[in-house]
């Protein structure tokens, strides 16, 4: 599982790349959701407001 660990707008994943599953939230379910994904083999983006995820 490989992720971008900048923070602020250096935190730039590549868009110009396909991904299989997109989650907006990376609060816990959107967390959960993304590290199941991708501890299943997808490409996964998770797009979070803030530069540090919060909520539920």
């Amino acid at each position: 599982m490989q992720g971008h660990l900048k923070r602020g707008s250096e935190n730039r994943p590549p868009l110009n790349e396909p991904y299989d599953v997109v989650i907006v939230g990376g609060g816990v379910h959107g967390a959960g959701v993304a590290r199941d994904a991708a501890l299943r083999g997808h490409r996964v983006l998770l797009v979070e407001q803030g530069d540090w995820a919060s909520g539920t």
